[in-house]
């Protein structure tokens, strides 16, 4: 790469090379329902943060409540939470800067609530372009019928809040929009 031509050669294969990361991102978020078959939900998201833990160094501490409750979420749904939690644990790590991350996700009687916050460098929510995931981030939330809110500040970190309405996710086929 360091001979090639910067200003064309460069930008194209550097291009080429993110589409790449993005279709090998995508085929292993393809071999979720597989591991969801074989796992309680929450015991799969465990898995995957404390792997992410591992190999970035970042505290990643998640909160389930009540399990039982999100562990019955029917499995279209979780396929689509996990990913969403993939997406913003991948941006965090990547992205943040931050050395802690806390992740809770809860239900109430009208919604799941899922909170994901870091202490990262955070950034100016109206200025950032948005990349790819946090575009299929939010299309797959619209798919659920929930919404997202961001709130992040530069120096004070991020936090991405989710609410799904609980009578999306018990009995529910989702038609992707999405990437």
């Amino acid at each position: 790469m360091s001979h090639l031509d910067k200003d064309k050669e460069y930008g194209v294969l550097l291009k080429k090379i993110e589409e790449t990361c993005d279709q090998i991102r995508d085929l292993s978020h393809d071999l979720i329902e597989e591991k969801i078959e074989n796992n309680t939900f929450t015991s799969l998201i465990q898995n995957h943060i404390n792997e992410a833990s591992i190999v970035s160094g970042k505290k990643i501490v998640f909160y389930p409540h009540p399990r039982e409750a999100l562990n019955s979420i029917n499995e279209t749904v979780q396929v689509e939470l996990f990913k969403i939690i993939q997406e913003l644990l991948s941006n965090a790590v990547k992205h943040s800067g931050a050395d802690e991350i806390n992740i809770y996700f809860n239900k109430y009687d009208e919604s799941f609530k899922l909170i994901f916050e870091d202490n990262g460098v955070g950034f100016e929510v109206n200025k950032v372009t948005q990349g790819i995931g946090i575009r299929n981030i939010k299309n797959r939330i619209e798919a659920l019928s929930g919404a997202i809110h961001i709130d992040s500040h530069l120096d004070k970190g991020s936090v991405f809040t989710i609410d799904i309405p609980n009578t999306n996710v018990s009995n529910y086929e989702i038609e992707p929009n999405y990437c």
